[in-house]
């Protein structure tokens, strides 16, 4: 079940899929060492629909090399492992070339948490404009509904982000900002 607190807050009430305790325990890390915001497809999973993703995307605002650090740190102490890099060095270097770093539990590479530097206006609002989703006693930040669909139909548009979009447009039926969603999908063209 879902249900609006306000504009900016929504309760799920469901069953945990391991995916989603994997994205919470992440998120709760994260929270404490930056804003975050997930996107793309585990926002549509997240409110019911059925399919299956290896990865989560995540943006965040740059950090410096020293807050990274102490992220990574946590990250590590709390049972979480590097995927896609050697070291430290090069994670961070990855993330200031504007590449994507993967996490996942230790000892494992599916599911993994796909982070990045927010690069470009769009990014950056969308953390700052972001939805917070109560699950239980936890909480995640998500991209607004309207942008998340727009996004999934103007700029990929392959059939899972159009069925992706499709499904929040039904989910939300009703609670979106119709202006603002025809605002970004003319943005977005």
């Amino acid at each position: 079940m879902c249900e609006f607190i306000d504009k900016k807050t929504i309760k799920l009430s469901r069953n945990l899929s391991e995916l989603d305790k994997f994205v919470l325990d992440f998120s709760e890390i994260m929270k404490k060492h930056c804003k975050y915001v997930i996107v793309s497809g585990y926002v549509s999973i997240l409110f019911g629909r059925s399919r299956v993703t290896e990865d989560i995307d995540m943006i965040i605002p740059f950090l410096s090399k020293e807050k990274f650090n102490l992220l990574h740190a946590d990250l590590i102490k709390n049972g979480f492992d590097i995927v896609n890099a050697d070291n430290i060095e090069e994670l961070y270097d990855m993330l200031i070339t504007s590449h994507s770093i993967r996490y996942a539990y230790k000892n494992n590479v599916i599911p993994n948490m796909e982070i990045k530097f927010a690069k470009d206006i769009i990014q950056k609002q969308v953390i700052e404009d972001n939805i917070t989703v109560k699950i239980g006693n936890k909480e995640l930040n998500i991209s607004p509904l309207e942008l998340q669909i727009a996004f999934k139909e103007k700029i990929l548009r392959s059939d899972k982000d159009k069925e992706d979009a499709r499904h929040l447009e039904l989910m939300f039926k009703g609670n979106l900002d119709l202006e603002k969603l025809k605002r970004y999908r003319q943005m977005l063209k």
